[in-house]
Parts: C-alpha cells; sequence; structure tokens
C-alpha cells in the first residue's frame, strides 16, 4: 500500500517539476491530484470491485486524464 502511494506522489511531484519548467500545462497538476486521491481513495476503500466495473472505471479515469491534459496543453492552461 505504501509503495503506491509513494508512486502516485512521485507521479504528481513530476508534473509539478514539469509545470515549474513549462513542459506541462497547469491542467495536469489537477488531473494527477485527483487520479492521486483516486489511487488513495481505492486502496482504503476495503470491498473489491468487481473487474467490469473496476475495468470501466480505469478506462473512464485514463480517458479523462488524456482529455483534460491535451486540452491543456491546447488552451494553454
Amino acid at each position: 500500500m505504501g509503495a503506491v502511494i509513494a508512486v502516485q506522489l512521485l507521479a504528481l511531484i513530476t508534473v509539478v517539476l514539469l509545470f515549474f519548467f513549462r513542459i506541462a500545462p497547469a491542467l495536469a497538476i489537477l488531473v494527477f491530484a485527483i487520479l492521486f486521491v483516486r489511487a488513495v481513495s481505492g486502496l482504503l476503500n476495503q470491498t473489491v470491485p468487481k473487474p467490469k466495473k473496476l475495468g470501466i472505471s480505469e478506462v473512464g479515469f485514463g480517458a479523462m486524464a488524456v482529455l483534460a491534459v491535451g486540452t491543456g496543453y491546447r488552451l494553454g492552461w
């Protein structure tokens, strides 16, 4: 559990640094913060989701991340 949180936090810190060096848009920070919260809440949740529901959720969050970061680049956010 600790390793998952550490890796998610490392990803968030990396995106913040990329934003600082003007490589990533600011919206990417929000996206990775949402993904961090999702990972932590998923680990703290004691119920095991059905594979179909988990897969749909992962596809949804992945699509949201790609679209939001792309939008951030396109609009300069």
